[in-house]
């Protein structure tokens, strides 16, 4: 590790040259698969990589980089000064929300796809932004623009390549899209009025609440004791509902979260024609994967009612001809409901316990239990935090803040190793942690339980 590395003698140096080092095998790596080097440009790639990339020396190098740029910069600013930088970076996000709320991207001219190379950037004035803002019924004024704006532009999220002039960046043109833009407003709207609340929701109700409604997202929407799901299911409204599914996917499609590569975290052939219950398996993507790789498997996607019905009328019809048969939706509710499928060889769970505090994740597991047949398994696809200095900074900092972002809004958590074997003894004492394996190209790790005679 980079940290480990790094002795008292001229850190700088040696944090510069790893990120030289871990630079060229990057670049290296882009240009022997024929991909784009990196760039603000508007039209970059969406990531560095494709989401599916497993190649792990490549991987290694981007978090070599990342945590020794990191390192460099604590390093360059000195302890004083970056200290606060970090304590004012909330405010950040009044830009932010400016932004999204006002649909300010959306009003920036985008350059077409298919522009050669060399084409002139395209670019609006802050007076005719506000403008077409203004138009559209938001209020809009050029002094608030250029303020906000230019707060984004610090970060790379806009830019402006004439005095004045504002253009989109490779980050600010995501903003247009549907998905990428709802999982800011996801953040920036949904999620940070209970940031401010944490604390108090700690003091209100005690530092070992485990109930969903003593969240900090409870205490700041006053849910009347709904969990954060049932919440915004029954109250938000179609239009927040929506975006959280569409935040959802795109947390999946990029890398980090995403579970592209769960079909290689596996042998799954091995299991032969085993029967999967995809347990809250949503839309059915990670049985859909899995199953292109494995014919002899089927699969039982399990959601709620209003979420079988949508996959019902909308994926199956389109699943292809050799998953036709294979993939099947049943509606259920993990705490409404005992298990009804009692044949299945695997029982999945994606993403699933850390939504939910200890007291509710052991009946999650206890129903699954109680279904289980001589020899059935289950596999946890979820995250593991670490022992502190064993994975790259910017590796370690994703899994921490999603831990407090659990925290926030369901009173939820993420487990390191010792408190998912707690979780499982609390489920059933029967239950063994059999193996944990990454995966491939994710911050996630996949565990296999058997069930003891």
């Amino acid at each position: 590790m980079v940290a480990q590395a790094i002795q008292k003698q001229d850190k700088l140096t040696i944090l510069a040259n790893t990120v030289q080092s871990s630079a060229q095998v990057i670049s290296e790596h882009l240009k022997k698969t024929g991909l784009p080097q990196p760039s603000f440009d508007a039209n970059a790639p969406q990531t560095l990589f494709p989401p599916d990339t497993t190649d792990q020396t490549v991987l290694n190098a981007q978090h070599e980089l990342l945590s020794a740029a990191e390192m460099l910069r604590a390093l360059a600013h000195g302890p004083a000064e970056y200290l606060t930088y970090h304590l004012f970076q909330y405010l950040e996000i009044i830009a932010f929300r400016y932004v999204y709320r006002y649909k300010i991207a959306s009003f920036v001219p985008l350059a077409s796809p298919e522009a050669p190379p060399g084409t002139e950037v395209p670019t609006i004035s802050y007076d005719e932004l506000a403008a077409n803002a203004s138009a559209a019924g938001y209020p809009v004024a050029t002094s608030d623009l250029k303020r906000m704006v230019r707060t984004c532009a610090s970060s790379m999220i806009f830019c402006e390549p004439v005095p004045g002039r504002v253009a989109h960046t490779a980050s600010s043109a995501r903003m247009i899209t549907a998905q990428m833009n709802d999982l800011v407003g996801l953040g920036i709207e949904e999620a940070f009025p209970a940031v401010e609340k944490a604390i108090d929701a700690i003091e209100k109700y005690g530092p070992a609440a485990q109930e969903p409604s003593q969240s900090a997202y409870g205490l700041a929407y006053n849910t009347k004791g709904k969990d954060f799901y049932t919440y915004l299911t029954d109250e938000g409204g179609p239009e927040r509902v929506a975006r959280f599914s569409r935040a959802m996917k795109a947390i999946n499609d990029n890398a980090g979260y995403g579970t592209q590569n769960v079909a290689d975290a596996y042998d799954w052939a091995s299991l032969g024609k085993a029967k999967l219950v995809d347990v809250g398996g949503s839309r059915g993507h990670n049985s859909m994967t899995i199953a292109q790789k494995n014919p002899e498997m089927t699969f039982v996607v399990q959601d709620l009612e209003s979420v079988i019905k949508e996959a019902n009328a909308t994926v199956v019809p389109s699943l292809p001809s050799n998953l036709a048969g294979k993939v099947s939706f049943q509606a259920y509710d993990f705490f409404g409901e005992p298990q009804p499928v009692h044949d299945a060889d695997v029982y999945f769970l994606s993403l699933i316990l850390h939504n939910w505090a200890d007291k509710y994740a052991t009946k999650i597991l206890k129903s699954i239990v109680r279904a289980m047949k001589p020899g059935a398994r289950i596999f946890i696809l979820d995250g593991v935090l670490p022992t502190p200095g064993t994975i790259p900074i910017a590796q370690d900092r994703a899994l921490r803040s999603m831990d407090l972002a659990m925290m926030v809004l369901n009173n939820a958590r993420e487990r390191d190793a010792e408190d998912w074997e707690a979780l499982f003894k609390q489920a059933d004492s029967r239950l063994k942690l059999e193996t944990v394996s990454a995966l491939p190209g994710s911050i996630l790790s996949l565990m296999s339980l058997s069930l003891k005679a």
